[in-house]
């Protein structure tokens, strides 16, 4: 009894497509757009898959489980697993800035990527890509955009910049509250509403990622303060 309904070599080449261009991709993912394909008398499902995969496959890949989040993937045997997702999470900004114009649903990211599911990209993005993507929701649907296409004035460093000076002259410490309250008042809206940021995480890293004066700062405690040495 024939494994394959059809003959393997479109499989096959479209995984060392994946490897190629990516250094991996994810296993379930990868089954489904060939569960159609097999005997379901002998590859049940995705395990099943994986494992006559590491028996036919390419050499020189593996299949692991990514460290931390558990997701299923193949990869080349002298790659690291997070050095590899930083490479696609490259490519991801890549895409989403000069293809999407800064903004992109993920259901239009996953048939870019679909070599991973929805929520290894999310993961990706959120790992390897928080300095320069945020996800937000607009009509009920999940997209990824980059900072530059949130609509942020051209002078939001200034701005930045001069809310904590002001913070500094009163005798405030830059508390996220703190700091968020004077930006929406120098700009006459809920800041974090009018951009529609989510969460006060994604909140956090705009404003490290804008800030561009000197001292030198970073988050800590939930405040914005000075780096010492």
């Amino acid at each position: 009894m024939s494994i394959f309904f059809q003959a393997p070599l479109a499989w096959k080449l479209t995984g060392v497509c994946y490897l190629e261009e990516y250094g991996c991709f994810e296993i379930p993912e990868f089954y489904k757009l060939y569960e159609d394909k097999v005997n379901p008398n002998c590859i049940r499902n995705a395990d099943n898959f994986e494992n006559f995969y590491e028996q036919i496959g390419k050499s020189g890949v593996r299949c692991v489980q990514a460290p931390y989040i558990g997701n299923r993937i193949a990869r080349y045997s002298n790659g690291a697993v997070w050095s590899t997702f930083k490479e696609v999470a490259a490519k991801i900004v890549s895409v989403i800035t000069e293809e999407y114009y800064g903004s992109c649903n993920e259901d239009d990211l996953h048939t870019k990527f679909c070599a991973f599911s929805t929520d290894l990209l999310g993961k990706i993005i959120r790992q390897c890509a928080a300095d320069e993507l945020i996800r937000v929701e607009i009509n009920d649907s999940v997209c990824y955009q980059t900072f530059d296409a949130l609509g942020l004035p051209e002078n939001f460093s200034e701005v930045l910049a001069e809310a904590l000076e002001r913070l500094s002259d009163i005798g405030l410490d830059p508390t996220q509250d703190a700091l968020h309250t004077t930006l929406s008042l120098k700009l006459g809206v809920n800041f974090k509403a009018e951009y529609n940021l989510p969460d006060w995480d994604t909140y956090r890293r705009l404003i490290a990622a804008f800030y561009k004066a000197e001292p030198r700062r970073e988050w800590k405690y939930n405040i914005f303060g000075e780096v010492t040495s």
